[in-house]
């Protein structure tokens, strides 16, 4: 399965850094995927990605694919953003801990609040100039 790509108007404030080990995180999240490193050591799962397992500091990484749907942990909302990203408040962020998965913040979308637990989708905002990882409610009928 691959995580939904959804066109938006608009760009970010500051284009995401897309050299070492983050090229190959933003090349898969292009295609759909959400994918992190994992120590091949010690077996630690690193979000986001790392050049060296931030556990046991061994550099024999493989990439993973992780999950698309998780719980929402924690959330709040921006009204005073930092450097260029304060002409985007207000907006809001979520702590997410995805189903067998690490823990991840992202963008949080949607008008209302949501309770903690409320289960969510991840999704990919595909602006200008770079993508951007989100969360929305998962529908009640999703599997």
């Amino acid at each position: 399965m691959t995580l939904p790509l959804i066109q938006t108007d608009g760009t970010l404030p500051l284009a995401p850094h897309r050299d070492g080990v983050l090229r190959r995180f933003w090349d898969e999240l292009e295609e759909g995927r959400l994918t992190s490193t994992q120590c091949r050591d010690c077996g630690h799962l690193s979000y986001p990605p790392a050049a060296l397992c931030p556990k046991c500091l061994h550099q024999d990484l493989s990439w993973v694919t992780l999950p698309e749907t998780g719980s929402l942990y924690s959330q709040t909302t921006i009204y005073r953003g930092a450097g260029a990203w304060d002409k985007e408040t207000p907006y809001r962020i979520a702590i997410i801990d995805l189903d067998d998965g690490p823990r991840v913040l992202t963008r949080l979308e949607g008008d209302s609040a949501c309770p903690p637990g409320t289960r969510l989708q991840l999704v990919v905002l595909v602006l200008g100039n770079g993508l951007l990882l989100a969360a929305r409610p998962l529908s009640p009928d999703a599997h």
